[in-house]
């Protein structure tokens, strides 16, 4: 899955992750599959049960 399919994908079970590529010095050597996951202001229990949900949105798509 390309990294939009994967924000989309995310952002429907309402988890947030953000294209690698925006960020990137060289766009075109960015891995399309490619994600930025954002932990600030999470404690170690959300940021599990966030990894978990992304698990198991991806899987089903």
């Amino acid at each position: 899955m390309m990294g939009s399919g994967l924000v989309r994908t995310a952002k429907k079970k309402g988890i947030n992750v953000y294209p690698a590529s925006p960020y990137a010095l060289k766009p075109e050597f960015v891995v399309p599959s490619t994600v930025l996951l954002g932990f600030g202001g999470l404690s170690t229990e959300e940021i599990q049960a966030g990894i978990v949900q992304l698990k198991q949105a991806w899987s089903s798509s």
